[in-house]
């Protein structure tokens, strides 16, 4: 997790009809040593990390390509 800066964080409702309630983009700074974080409604930087459902894609898009360009510097390292 620490290759990265950012966590996409879904909140799921399992007893709505609409499982899937609200996204977040959490920075990787803000988890404990186990790589754990608890967010509330009251916690100061909830406002900070929820994102609209129209950011997702662009989030995720961002994620694709940051890990493609990882990848293929990964893979000139031990090509070269």
């Amino acid at each position: 997790m620490k290759n990265y800066t950012h966590v996409l964080g879904v909140s799921l409702a399992i007893d709505q009809k609409e499982p899937v309630d609200k996204f977040f983009w959490i920075l990787i700074t803000d988890f404990d040593a186990a790589n754990f974080i608890i967010i509330s409604e009251t916690d100061d930087r909830y406002p900070a990390y929820l994102i609209n459902s129209a950011a997702v894609e662009e989030k995720v898009m961002s994620f694709i390509e940051s890990s493609r360009r990882k990848f293929a510097a990964t893979l000139m390292t031990h090509t070269s």
